[in-house]
């Protein structure tokens, strides 16, 4: 009870929490897409097959706003996260109000600028902040990212149930949730990266060619692992309405369900980083991902 204590008091674990909760809400917003993509092609009187192009807007906007970073060691990183956020909230707010598949495509562009620079934004400040012992309160943080895409098709299926497929209550009030996290970044002290060299003693000696190697070959999987992830999350309910399969309700709970397994991962990781080597981690994942696609093969 006294460490629980002590960890609450410690106003370092108050500013994870904040971090933790900016990734529920940028997991929410980043599964969004999946239960409304109907219905933006009923808004936008555009075929759900064209809508396509909406996730590769998106990407290329999170893949903009992802360079972002060399940004945090020169200006106050809790200013930059809370700009990032008001970015994504703006344009989920403004979503609500179109009807053209053009200015939709610009949203939603503006979007993933926004989720970049948050997402690039809060990894480095939580390394800053926890210096060499992040592993675990960065598995913390991405499991509320899950968390965050777990309960959104949950939220916003059910308000199109009650609303007749409107879903704005639910992007608005993803906007409203924002707002106690920017309010909570603005009264804490930005992290700072450490100049002192105090910690070289615990990272190892890379050559440049080894480090551009595992840059270049890491930057090329999380490519793969994030498209795969988010593209088949958006078109889970989707796929089940067009093929048939099931109705939008059953699409809501499969989407859910995705999201809530890679949340579950996310929470068993928090423990294994404290007791496995990364790369110990990273081989039993990829044999857990070759196995999966297998099977989804073999069916």
């Amino acid at each position: 009870m006294e460490k629980i204590k002590l960890w609450i008091k410690n106003q370092e674990n108050h500013v994870v929490i904040l971090y933790c909760l900016a990734f529920c809400i940028l997991g929410a917003v980043l599964a969004s897409p999946g239960p409304t993509l109907l219905e933006f092609s009923n808004r936008t009187s555009t075929p759900v097959e064209q809508l396509g192009i909406i996730f590769t807007g998106r990407s290329m906007g999170y893949l903009l706003g992802s360079t972002s970073g060399p940004l945090y060691d020169r200006f106050p990183g809790h200013y930059l996260l809370s700009v990032a956020i008001g970015l994504s909230a703006i344009s989920v707010f403004l979503v609500t109000f179109v009807r053209n598949i053009y200015w939709l495509l610009g949203l939603i562009v503006f979007q993933g600028l926004g989720m970049g620079a948050l997402d690039t934004g809060g990894n480095v400040m939580l390394l800053y902040l926890k210096k060499g012992h992040s592993a675990p309160y960065m598995q913390a943080m991405h499991f509320g990212f899950a968390f965050g895409a777990f309960i959104a098709p949950i939220i916003i299926g059910s308000v199109m149930t009650l609303n007749q497929n409107n879903f704005n209550p639910a992007f608005w009030g993803l906007c409203i949730c924002y707002i106690p996290v920017v309010i909570g970044l603005l009264r804490y002290d930005s992290p700072h990266k450490d100049k002192s060299g105090s910690n070289a003693n615990s990272k190892p000696e890379y050559s440049k060619k080894h480090f551009w190697t595992v840059a270049i070959t890491g930057g090329v999987v999380l490519g793969i692992y994030v498209g795969c992830e988010v593209s088949a999350g958006g078109y889970i309910e989707t796929y089940i309405v067009k093929s048939g399969t099931g109705n939008e309700q059953l699409g809501y709970t499969l989407t859910s369900a995705y999201w809530g397994l890679l949340c579950l991962g996310r929470l068993i990781t928090i423990y294994l980083s404290s007791k496995i080597h990364p790369s110990t981690i990273l081989v039993m994942n990829s044999i857990g991902n070759c196995v999966s696609i297998g099977l989804i093969l073999m069916n």
